[in-house]
């Protein structure tokens, strides 16, 4: 609810000599009150740019005429009431979110695109061990002049079970100051984080400037397991892609850096990987029936993370596909893409 307190300067004058007038209130009147009343004409004119840049269907501007106070009073109490109301006749019209028995993909294009990606590409371990200290020594000079300019960046990790995202994330904060960077592990959401939109757990992470934050999983969540699991009704994650793309954008526009990987593994590698890890003693905790539940869904989360491929290709933070079947190649990928997207972003 938006109610905008409309004053004419006559109105104005008069109240602010009303209040310097009487000795109770006369500490309520500044220079700075007296400084606005001069510019009122002008002030006005960028009030009603505002009003119009800033309205929308579901958030209009309420212009009430503030020159009698009880009037006033009352039409901001009416307006309230009518918005309260009108919400809550909205709302009993609006079903529970329900767990949908297919996922059909809105943009087939993107899950081409996915099925498409090479993934038999091989990287020795001696090749990679001398690639990964260039690149990662480059990354490291980046970072900081990311730092002394106080540009933050974001770095958001997607990808299948067992695709190697923890690993990737280790190998990339070698070449971090350990005080300069935080990786936020995300997981279903707790009950203080469902009492609010689900982009304020996110937000509230968003790096200060110069700082580094790594997303372990991501915002992409509500188009992804929350999609599939009927976790928000389809009008909650159709919306959120406008959603997510206004967000990255906002964070571009202020300066940050954000890179998103996707990594891409086949079915037949993500079973061995899950296998393998049932049978390593020291991996068993990284497996459970989860995993093994989200696999029994692998083409709708395909379909899923098609259409998040497409609808989210904002040009401020483009999507990188990894080829992930060899953990090495992707990890040096992950590392050089980094360092590209960094130094041209400097660079702009």
């Amino acid at each position: 609810m938006k109610c905008w307190l409309q004053l004419s300067k006559d109105a104005q004058r008069a109240r602010l000599h009303e209040l310097e007038e009487d000795p109770r209130t006369a500490w309520r009147v500044s220079p700075e009150d007296w400084k606005s009343h001069r510019d009122h004409d002008r002030l006005a004119r960028l009030a009603e740019r505002l009003r119009r840049a800033t309205s929308r269907p579901a958030t209009p501007w309420h212009v009430i005429n503030a020159a009698d106070p009880r009037s006033r009073n009352l039409a901001v109490g009416d307006y309230v009431l009518q918005r309260f109301a009108a919400h809550l006749r909205s709302h009993r019209k609006i079903p529970a979110p329900t767990k949908p028995r297919r996922v059909t993909p809105l943009r087939p294009a993107g899950m081409r695109r996915l099925q498409s990606l090479p993934l038999d590409q091989q990287l020795s371990g001696e090749v990679y061990e001398e690639k990964r200290d260039k690149w990662l020594g480059r990354l490291n000079q980046l970072v900081r002049q990311a730092a002394e300019r106080r540009r933050s960046i974001v770095w958001v990790f997607e990808g299948w079970d067992a695709a190697g995202k923890g690993g990737a994330i280790r190998r990339l904060t070698d070449a971090i100051d350990a005080r300069d960077y935080r990786v936020i592990p995300v997981a279903k959401p707790t009950d203080e984080e469902k009492l609010h939109h689900y982009l304020w757990r996110f937000w509230r992470h968003v790096p200060r400037a110069g700082m580094v934050t790594i997303y372990d999983r991501s915002w992409y969540g509500r188009v992804l397991v929350e999609r599939i699991e009927g976790f928000c009704r389809d009008d909650e994650w159709k919306r959120a892609f406008g959603e997510i793309n206004d967000f990255e954008t906002q964070l571009a526009e202020h300066g940050i850096i954000v890179l998103k990987f996707w990594l891409h593994v086949s079915k037949d590698e993500q079973l061995r990987r899950f296998r393998d890890r049932e049978d390593t003693e020291y991996k068993r905790h990284k497996i459970n029936a989860e995993d093994w539940r989200n696999r029994r869904q692998w083409h709708a989360y395909e379909a899923a993370v098609g259409d998040m491929l497409s609808l989210s290709a904002n040009p401020t933070a483009p999507w990188h596909l990894v080829p992930s079947n060899n953990k090495r190649y992707a990890r040096l990928q992950i590392i050089k893409t980094s360092c590209q997207q960094i130094a041209a972003a400097l660079e702009r």
